[in-house]
Protein backbone atom coordinates (compact mmCIF):
# COMPACT_ATOMS: atom_id res chain seq x y z
CA UNK A 1 0.00 0.00 0.00
CA UNK A 2 1.36 3.27 -0.85
CA UNK A 3 0.04 6.84 -0.03
CA UNK A 4 -0.42 8.50 -3.34
CA UNK A 5 -3.52 10.35 -3.88
CA UNK A 6 -4.95 9.00 -0.30
CA UNK A 7 -7.00 11.49 1.80
CA UNK A 8 -5.24 11.76 5.13
CA UNK A 9 -7.00 13.84 8.25
CA UNK A 10 -5.00 14.84 11.02
CA UNK A 11 -6.27 16.47 14.18
CA UNK A 12 -3.83 18.72 15.82
CA UNK A 13 -1.45 19.39 12.65
CA UNK A 14 -0.87 22.69 13.16
CA UNK A 15 1.85 21.39 16.19
CA UNK A 16 5.22 20.87 16.27
CA UNK A 17 5.16 17.12 15.31
CA UNK A 18 2.11 17.75 12.82
CA UNK A 19 3.61 20.48 11.21
CA UNK A 20 6.85 17.89 9.67
CA UNK A 21 4.18 15.07 9.41
CA UNK A 22 2.50 17.10 7.27
CA UNK A 23 5.68 18.16 4.85
CA UNK A 24 6.10 14.50 4.82
CA UNK A 25 3.06 13.57 3.19
CA UNK A 26 2.99 16.66 1.01
CA UNK A 27 5.60 14.54 -1.07
CA UNK A 28 2.30 11.41 -1.54
CA UNK A 29 0.09 13.46 -1.50
CA UNK A 30 -2.39 17.00 -1.78
CA UNK A 31 -5.70 15.14 0.08
CA UNK A 32 -4.71 16.37 3.42
CA UNK A 33 -7.06 18.37 5.95
CA UNK A 34 -5.85 19.26 9.35
CA UNK A 35 -8.52 19.97 12.07
CA UNK A 36 -7.09 22.18 14.59
CA UNK A 37 -8.25 25.01 16.82
CA UNK A 38 -4.69 26.43 16.45
CA UNK A 39 -3.43 28.51 13.36
CA UNK A 40 -0.78 26.07 11.05
CA UNK A 41 3.26 26.90 12.72
CA UNK A 42 4.05 27.20 8.96
CA UNK A 43 2.01 29.66 7.35
CA UNK A 44 2.04 26.97 3.58
CA UNK A 45 -0.19 25.03 5.45
CA UNK A 46 -3.01 27.40 6.22
CA UNK A 47 -4.70 26.13 3.22
CA UNK A 48 -5.03 22.38 4.62
CA UNK A 49 -6.24 23.99 8.23
CA UNK A 50 -9.91 24.15 9.17
CA UNK A 51 -10.63 25.38 12.72
CA UNK A 52 -12.21 22.47 14.29
CA UNK A 53 -12.18 21.09 18.18
CA UNK A 54 -12.47 16.95 18.47
CA UNK A 55 -14.22 18.31 21.98
CA UNK A 56 -17.50 19.10 18.97
CA UNK A 57 -18.78 15.52 18.62
CA UNK A 58 -21.69 16.72 16.17
CA UNK A 59 -19.29 19.28 13.88
CA UNK A 60 -16.02 16.29 14.01
CA UNK A 61 -18.72 13.18 13.12
CA UNK A 62 -20.62 15.78 10.30
CA UNK A 63 -16.63 16.73 8.96
CA UNK A 64 -15.01 13.73 8.91
CA UNK A 65 -18.10 11.63 7.46
CA UNK A 66 -18.11 14.37 4.34
CA UNK A 67 -14.42 13.85 3.50
CA UNK A 68 -14.39 10.12 4.38
CA UNK A 69 -10.99 10.06 4.61
CA UNK A 70 -8.54 7.07 4.35
CA UNK A 71 -5.95 7.80 6.94
CA UNK A 72 -6.48 9.72 10.33
CA UNK A 73 -3.73 10.90 12.31
CA UNK A 74 -4.93 12.09 16.00
CA UNK A 75 -2.25 14.37 17.49
CA UNK A 76 -4.91 16.64 18.77
CA UNK A 77 -3.81 16.76 22.61
CA UNK A 78 -3.54 19.31 25.34
CA UNK A 79 -0.17 18.97 26.24
CA UNK A 80 1.00 20.80 29.09
CA UNK A 81 1.65 19.85 32.45
CA UNK A 82 -0.17 23.10 33.94
CA UNK A 83 -3.86 21.49 34.91
CA UNK A 84 -5.17 20.81 38.17
CA UNK A 85 -7.72 18.30 36.79
CA UNK A 86 -8.68 15.44 34.04
CA UNK A 87 -11.18 17.87 32.73
CA UNK A 88 -8.38 20.30 31.67
CA UNK A 89 -7.27 17.19 29.67
CA UNK A 90 -10.70 16.76 28.03
CA UNK A 91 -9.15 16.86 24.48
CA UNK A 92 -6.52 13.65 25.42
CA UNK A 93 -9.98 11.53 26.91
CA UNK A 94 -13.42 12.23 25.32
CA UNK A 95 -11.55 14.02 22.52
CA UNK A 96 -10.05 11.15 21.23
CA UNK A 97 -12.93 8.72 22.25
CA UNK A 98 -15.13 10.87 19.45
CA UNK A 99 -12.15 9.88 17.04
CA UNK A 100 -12.13 6.55 18.00
CA UNK A 101 -16.29 6.59 17.58
CA UNK A 102 -16.72 8.25 14.22
CA UNK A 103 -13.42 6.21 12.80
CA UNK A 104 -15.53 3.02 13.87
CA UNK A 105 -18.06 3.71 11.40
CA UNK A 106 -15.86 4.53 8.53
CA UNK A 107 -16.03 1.97 5.80
CA UNK A 108 -13.11 3.64 3.88
CA UNK A 109 -10.81 3.97 6.80
CA UNK A 110 -7.61 1.74 6.81
CA UNK A 111 -6.03 3.00 9.99
CA UNK A 112 -5.95 5.56 12.78
CA UNK A 113 -2.88 6.03 14.58
CA UNK A 114 -3.57 7.53 18.58
CA UNK A 115 -0.86 9.48 19.86
CA UNK A 116 0.01 9.33 23.86
CA UNK A 117 2.91 9.83 25.69
CA UNK A 118 5.80 8.33 27.59
CA UNK A 119 4.40 9.95 30.86
CA UNK A 120 1.90 7.14 31.00
CA UNK A 121 4.67 6.00 33.08
CA UNK A 122 7.27 8.16 35.40
CA UNK A 123 10.91 8.56 33.82
CA UNK A 124 13.26 5.72 34.35
CA UNK A 125 10.47 3.36 35.45
CA UNK A 126 10.60 0.22 32.58
CA UNK A 127 7.00 -0.92 32.15
CA UNK A 128 6.29 -4.81 31.90
CA UNK A 129 3.68 -4.56 29.00
CA UNK A 130 1.29 -1.69 27.53
CA UNK A 131 -0.93 -2.11 30.20
CA UNK A 132 1.37 -1.43 33.18
CA UNK A 133 0.98 2.38 33.99
CA UNK A 134 2.34 4.27 36.88
CA UNK A 135 1.74 8.36 35.61
CA UNK A 136 3.09 11.44 37.58
CA UNK A 137 1.26 14.13 36.42
CA UNK A 138 -2.23 14.89 35.77
CA UNK A 139 -1.23 14.93 32.36
CA UNK A 140 -0.22 11.45 32.49
CA UNK A 141 -2.75 10.52 33.78
CA UNK A 142 -5.48 11.73 31.30
CA UNK A 143 -3.22 9.92 28.66
CA UNK A 144 -3.28 6.76 30.84
CA UNK A 145 -7.47 7.02 30.12
CA UNK A 146 -7.32 8.06 26.81
CA UNK A 147 -5.35 4.58 26.31
CA UNK A 148 -7.80 2.80 28.38
CA UNK A 149 -10.89 4.08 26.32
CA UNK A 150 -9.06 2.15 23.21
CA UNK A 151 -8.99 -0.66 25.40
CA UNK A 152 -13.01 -1.09 26.21
CA UNK A 153 -14.68 -3.76 25.65
CA UNK A 154 -17.41 -2.09 23.75
CA UNK A 155 -14.77 -0.87 21.11
CA UNK A 156 -13.24 -4.20 20.73
CA UNK A 157 -14.45 -5.50 17.55
CA UNK A 158 -12.35 -1.82 15.92
CA UNK A 159 -9.14 -3.25 15.25
CA UNK A 160 -7.93 -0.09 13.11
CA UNK A 161 -6.00 1.70 14.95
CA UNK A 162 -2.52 1.82 16.38
CA UNK A 163 -1.52 3.33 19.46
CA UNK A 164 2.14 5.53 19.67
CA UNK A 165 3.91 6.91 22.89
CA UNK A 166 6.59 9.89 21.58
CA UNK A 167 9.31 10.23 24.00
CA UNK A 168 11.33 13.19 24.08
CA UNK A 169 10.97 14.39 20.06
CA UNK A 170 13.26 17.22 19.12
CA UNK A 171 14.36 19.21 15.37
CA UNK A 172 12.62 21.77 13.52
CA UNK A 173 9.31 23.32 14.65
CA UNK A 174 9.42 22.48 18.26
CA UNK A 175 9.57 24.62 21.25
CA UNK A 176 9.77 24.75 24.88
CA UNK A 177 10.80 22.55 26.44
CA UNK A 178 13.26 20.69 24.31
CA UNK A 179 14.05 23.89 22.41
CA UNK A 180 15.09 25.01 25.39
CA UNK A 181 18.04 22.51 25.51
CA UNK A 182 19.35 23.77 22.19
CA UNK A 183 18.83 26.91 23.74
CA UNK A 184 21.28 26.71 26.67
CA UNK A 185 23.55 25.13 25.17
CA UNK A 186 23.58 28.08 22.35
CA UNK A 187 24.08 30.32 25.21
CA UNK A 188 26.87 28.37 26.91
CA UNK A 189 24.35 28.18 29.90
CA UNK A 190 24.45 24.35 30.07
CA UNK A 191 26.09 22.59 32.52
CA UNK A 192 26.37 18.68 32.63
CA UNK A 193 26.97 16.63 36.08
CA UNK A 194 30.28 15.77 36.22
CA UNK A 195 31.08 11.62 36.12
CA UNK A 196 27.64 10.84 35.08
CA UNK A 197 26.89 9.25 32.00
CA UNK A 198 23.03 9.49 31.11
CA UNK A 199 21.10 7.90 28.74
CA UNK A 200 17.73 9.14 26.88
CA UNK A 201 15.84 7.39 24.45
CA UNK A 202 15.20 10.92 22.30
CA UNK A 203 13.76 10.82 18.76
CA UNK A 204 14.88 13.37 15.91
CA UNK A 205 11.29 14.20 14.79
CA UNK A 206 11.87 13.64 10.80
CA UNK A 207 12.51 9.85 12.10
CA UNK A 208 9.44 9.96 14.14
CA UNK A 209 7.38 10.65 11.23
CA UNK A 210 9.45 8.05 9.18
CA UNK A 211 7.65 6.09 11.95
CA UNK A 212 4.22 7.45 11.78
CA UNK A 213 3.88 7.01 8.27
CA UNK A 214 5.39 2.67 8.14
CA UNK A 215 2.63 2.33 10.81
CA UNK A 216 -0.27 3.63 9.28
CA UNK A 217 1.17 1.68 5.83
CA UNK A 218 2.25 -1.82 7.96
CA UNK A 219 0.56 -5.23 7.40
CA UNK A 220 -2.04 -5.49 9.53
CA UNK A 221 -1.09 -8.06 12.26
CA UNK A 222 2.07 -6.51 13.19
CA UNK A 223 0.73 -3.25 14.38
CA UNK A 224 -3.48 -3.38 14.81
CA UNK A 225 -4.40 -2.68 18.62
CA UNK A 226 -0.28 -2.31 19.43
CA UNK A 227 1.60 -0.18 21.35
CA UNK A 228 4.94 1.77 20.47
CA UNK A 229 7.30 4.25 21.64
CA UNK A 230 8.20 6.82 19.21
CA UNK A 231 12.50 7.52 19.54
CA UNK A 232 15.74 6.55 17.40
CA UNK A 233 16.64 2.96 18.12
CA UNK A 234 19.84 3.57 19.82
CA UNK A 235 20.71 5.93 23.01
CA UNK A 236 21.78 8.58 23.09
CA UNK A 237 24.52 9.65 25.80
CA UNK A 238 23.38 13.11 26.79
CA UNK A 239 27.21 14.70 27.22
CA UNK A 240 27.88 13.51 24.20
CA UNK A 241 24.94 14.96 22.62
CA UNK A 242 25.08 18.00 23.89
CA UNK A 243 29.12 17.98 22.73
CA UNK A 244 27.31 17.80 19.15
CA UNK A 245 25.41 20.05 19.40
CA UNK A 246 27.77 23.15 20.80
CA UNK A 247 30.13 21.78 17.85
CA UNK A 248 27.10 22.80 15.19
CA UNK A 249 26.56 26.12 17.24
CA UNK A 250 30.28 26.54 17.19
CA UNK A 251 30.45 27.62 20.68
CA UNK A 252 32.90 26.31 23.86
CA UNK A 253 31.50 22.46 25.19
CA UNK A 254 29.46 22.46 27.75
CA UNK A 255 30.85 22.64 31.68
CA UNK A 256 31.36 19.79 33.55
CA UNK A 257 29.95 20.72 37.21
CA UNK A 258 29.59 18.82 41.01
CA UNK A 259 26.33 17.44 40.77
CA UNK A 260 25.53 19.62 43.82
CA UNK A 261 25.82 22.99 42.55
CA UNK A 262 23.37 22.17 39.88
CA UNK A 263 20.93 20.88 42.82
CA UNK A 264 21.62 24.44 44.41
CA UNK A 265 20.67 25.87 40.90
CA UNK A 266 17.53 24.39 40.61
CA UNK A 267 16.13 25.05 44.01
CA UNK A 268 17.02 29.26 42.67
CA UNK A 269 14.74 28.27 39.57
CA UNK A 270 11.82 26.69 41.89
CA UNK A 271 12.07 29.87 43.87
CA UNK A 272 11.72 32.07 40.86
CA UNK A 273 9.26 29.65 39.42
CA UNK A 274 6.91 30.81 42.39
CA UNK A 275 6.63 34.36 41.16
CA UNK A 276 6.42 33.28 37.48
CA UNK A 277 9.72 34.00 36.42
CA UNK A 278 11.35 31.72 34.18
CA UNK A 279 14.26 29.92 34.29
CA UNK A 280 16.28 27.27 32.44
CA UNK A 281 16.59 25.25 35.55
CA UNK A 282 14.56 23.79 38.27
CA UNK A 283 13.87 20.54 40.06
CA UNK A 284 11.27 18.77 37.97
CA UNK A 285 13.83 19.38 35.03
CA UNK A 286 17.16 18.29 36.63
CA UNK A 287 15.34 15.17 37.74
CA UNK A 288 14.55 14.84 34.35
CA UNK A 289 17.80 15.35 33.22
CA UNK A 290 19.92 12.83 35.61
CA UNK A 291 17.64 10.10 35.12
CA UNK A 292 18.14 7.21 32.31
CA UNK A 293 15.26 6.60 29.85
CA UNK A 294 15.56 3.86 27.70
CA UNK A 295 12.93 2.34 25.46
CA UNK A 296 12.76 -0.88 24.24
CA UNK A 297 12.26 -0.19 20.29
CA UNK A 298 13.11 -3.91 18.72
CA UNK A 299 9.44 -4.59 17.66
CA UNK A 300 8.86 -0.95 15.59
CA UNK A 301 12.41 -1.65 14.08
CA UNK A 302 11.31 -4.94 12.50
CA UNK A 303 8.26 -2.68 11.39
CA UNK A 304 9.58 0.84 10.32
CA UNK A 305 13.52 0.16 9.55
CA UNK A 306 16.40 2.24 9.28
CA UNK A 307 15.86 5.79 9.70
CA UNK A 308 16.82 8.19 7.49
CA UNK A 309 18.94 10.65 9.69
CA UNK A 310 21.86 9.92 11.47
CA UNK A 311 22.33 12.03 15.05
CA UNK A 312 24.58 14.67 13.59
CA UNK A 313 22.91 15.04 10.23
CA UNK A 314 19.36 16.14 12.71
CA UNK A 315 21.27 18.40 14.94
CA UNK A 316 22.52 19.81 11.57
CA UNK A 317 19.09 20.52 10.14
CA UNK A 318 17.66 21.61 13.33
CA UNK A 319 20.18 24.35 14.09
CA UNK A 320 19.99 25.53 10.43
CA UNK A 321 15.96 25.71 11.34
CA UNK A 322 17.15 27.59 13.93
CA UNK A 323 18.82 30.48 12.71
CA UNK A 324 16.17 31.34 9.93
Amino acid sequence: MKLTNKKILITGGSGFIGTNLIIELLKHTKKIINLDIKKPKYLKHSKFWKNYDINNFKDLKKIINKYSPDFIVNLAAKTDLNGETLDYYQTNTSGAENILKISMKLKKLKRVVFFSTRLVCQIGYVPKNDNDYCPTTIYGESKVLGEKILKRKKYKKFKKWVNTRPTSLWGPWFDEPYKNFFDVIKKRLYMHPSNKKIYKSFGYVENSVFQIIKLMLAPSKSVEKKTFYLCDYDNIELKSFSNKISYHFNVMKPLKVPFVLLKLTSIFGDFLKLFNIKFPLTSFRLNNLITNMKHDTVNLKKITGNLPFSLNKGIYKTIKWMEK
